[in-house]
């Protein structure tokens, strides 16, 4: 994902948020829909993880054009790529030419390079 679509989906999220919240204390005088009430925080618990998830560093995984790998934390797509290309572009040997986010299965295909 990257910088832009991060902060339209972030937008939307704690537009969502705020919109349960208003719809809570309206609801939180009243005693008699404390399962709507139930629900309703559950959703605002759950959008705020994925909105924690989404603006946290995750791991991407950098290819070299010359062969070769490594890791950085980045916040999205762009940012990876920018750090990786700030970090390695340096030597001719380590010229970027991906970065992309990696996954349990991923880490450990390019482990098994070292085998």
């Amino acid at each position: 994902m990257n910088t832009a679509e991060t902060k339209t989906v972030s937008n939307s999220i704690e537009a969502k948020i705020t919109a349960i919240e208003v719809a809570v204390n309206a609801l939180s005088p009243l005693s008699e829909y404390p399962e709507t009430l139930s629900v309703l925080n559950g959703m605002v618990e759950s959008l705020q993880a994925q909105l924690t998830k989404l603006q946290s560093t995750k791991e991407y995984m950098i290819q070299f054009t010359e062969g070769g790998w490594n890791t950085l934390y980045a916040l999205n797509d762009d940012e990876a790529l920018k750090l990786a290309k700030a970090e390695y572009n340096s030597s001719q040997h380590t010229q970027v030419e991906s970065v992309y986010l990696t996954s349990k299965n991923s880490i450990a295909d390019a482990m098994r390079t070292f085998y």
